[in-house]
């Protein structure tokens, strides 16, 4: 998209406007910055500006630039510069203006116009070209559907999304005040076991400020902190870094890429409104509105999510300030989400919009990117699948340990400390939920490498802008895609899957071999100094007897 400036005696002065060259009339329909945000700059053209001289020049050399001669030269300039670009020098062979390929007239203030010969007079005149419409109604139609689509799925997401948290929520509560009220001390269970029914079920009441401590506890963050399998346990320096790692990515991702939308609107913005200018200094301190609008709104929920965040890295006990910020953080926090997902999808759709206009030179990337989600996915599906299998096979082996210990031992002692020496016994063969989350991120930085890779090597050896190449470098795309996904989804290998299922949990439960043993002793001393304890009672000492 090259920008002819012409120069010499009474063309029109650059503050008026300038000649653009364009490939395809839809880049002055739809705005260079908003192309430049929505596509990453890949739907954008290749500028370039070069000036064309004119001799001679017109006479009189000054008109006023309302005057009707000015837009009669603009109409003069736009014929010569085509004859120019086409038939000179006249001793070489004329070079035709491509198809669909236009020169316009981009005037610093106004929309801009084509030429188009008038039947009636038969002389070239001004169209002005409406921005979004210009190109009919279906243009204006897929700007309207790429903004109302994503709105429409951003809030479905987020309706399901806060639907299954809320659901998620109440349900680790109501589990973890059991946890944690159910008492592992063998003498307090004996002693309840031995109550009637009724009276056992006054014992497990909960009280109201159990539960209020328990909904203080359990923030956005403990639910994070708990999918890593790390809530309420102790944690390794390594362990601990991940969780922080993995919180701060999870606050900070939406937060930077709206930052990342802001600074690119803005600059793309200022270049489109500012490049023909004489007072380019004055229109680049101008402000923009809705970055700085999006900027504010970005400050403002990093601030309450860092508060939140700390409050909960400190562990405050709950007030009314933490209930107060939580709620702020509950509206703040999920509204930067969505408006980063709508963003996305928007970013999405006209990117698979490019890649069906521009195939060669989009459609590696965009077919890139469905590649990476893909075998991510599948990939994490694979470990959770492997995972749940391990630990279904764990669960049922060590069934009737734990059913023969229960009937030595309170029930509810016995299934806590099993469970907890399962989780324990898992993460250390890699079948964690921290594992889980370390494996797939060392997943996603080898296939950022491996595709930047692809990438370096059709920059340097390819021209993507031939067809054939374009093509090319989409099939190779799609058969590495093909191949990752071959090597990552290897559960369609049933008798696989079953040998190796079968691996780790000869390895987990190896693992907690001695770990079961040293349960029973434990068990047993406790039952020991419960029976001494019970003899005390029962035959309490004389005075003075030790």
């Amino acid at each position: 998209m090259p920008r002819l400036r012409p120069t010499g005696p009474g063309v029109p002065p650059r503050s008026l406007g300038s000649f653009v060259w364009l490939s395809s009339i839809r880049f002055l329909v739809l705005p260079d910055y908003f192309l430049e945000v929505v596509s990453y700059g890949m739907m954008n053209p290749q500028k370039g500006a070069a000036s064309v001289a004119l001799r001679p020049g017109f006479c009189p050399t000054v008109v006023k630039d309302s005057d009707p001669e000015m837009n009669k030269r603009i109409i003069q300039l736009q014929k010569k510069i085509s004859d120019a670009i086409q038939y000179f020098p006249a001793d070489k062979p004329s070079r035709p203006i491509p198809f669909l390929s236009q020169i316009v007239w981009v005037p610093v203030k106004g929309s801009p116009a084509v030429f188009v010969l008038d039947p009636s007079s038969n002389q070239l005149g001004f169209a002005v070209v409406a921005q979004w419409s210009g190109m009919g109604a279906s243009t204006l139609l897929i700007v309207i559907l790429t903004a109302v689509v994503p709105c429409v799925l951003t809030s479905v997401f987020l309706r399901v999304f806060a639907t299954s948290y809320w659901s998620y929520l109440e349900d680790l509560r109501k589990l973890k005040i059991q946890q944690e009220n159910t008492s592992v001390d063998i003498y307090e269970q004996a002693q309840i076991a031995k109550l009637e029914e009724h009276d056992q079920q006054d014992t497990f009441e909960i009280h109201e400020d159990v539960i209020s401590e328990m909904d203080g506890r359990t923030s956005f963050f403990y639910v994070i902190e708990n999918g890593l399998g790390s809530s309420d346990r102790q944690q390794t320096l390594v362990q601990e870094f991940l969780v922080v790692v993995v919180t701060i990515g999870v606050i900070a991702t939406p937060i930077l890429y709206l930052n990342y939308i802001s600074t690119s609107w803005k600059g793309a913005y200022k270049r489109y409104f500012c490049e023909s200018r004489i007072d380019q200094g004055n229109c680049y301190a101008e402000p923009e509105h809705a970055s700085q609008v999006l900027n504010i709104f970005c400050l403002l929920a990093s601030l309450v999510a860092i508060v939140e965040l700390g409050i909960f890295f400190l562990n405050v006990p709950s007030t009314l300030f933490r209930r107060v910020l939580r709620v702020f953080f509950y509206v703040s926090f999920p509204l930067v989400g969505a408006v980063s997902l709508m963003l996305v999808l928007l970013s999405l759709a006209w990117i698979f919009i490019g890649a069906l206009q521009q195939p060669s030179k989009i459609g590696p990337y965009a077919l890139a990117a469905v590649g990476m989600l893909v075998n991510i996915a599948r990939y994490h599906g694979r470990l959770r699948r492997i995972q749940a299998r391990v630990k279904f096979h764990v669960v049922e082996q060590l069934d009737e340990h734990v059913r023969n210990l229960a009937r030595k031992y309170p029930a509810k002692v016995v299934s806590v400390l099993v469970e907890n020496n399962i989780h324990d016994a898992m993460h250390a063969n890699g079948l964690s939920a921290p594992r889980v989350v370390a494996r797939n991120a060392v997943l996603v930085l080898i296939l950022i490498v491996a595709y930047t890779f692809i990438f370096i090597g059709f920059q340097a050896f390819t021209d993507a802008a031939k067809p054939l190449a374009g093509l090319l470098n989409t099939v190779l795309v799609f058969f590495f895609t093909l191949v990752l996904m071959t090597i990552l989804g290897g559960d369609n290998d049933r008798m696989w899957v079953e040998e190796y299922t079968q691996a780790m949990t000869e390895q987990v439960l190896e693992s907690m071999a001695g770990v079961l043993e040293t349960i029973k002793g434990q068990l047993r001393l406790a039952s020991k100094l419960l029976r001494e304890s019970d003899d005390r009672v029962r035959h309490p000492p004389f005075v003075g007897e030790r």
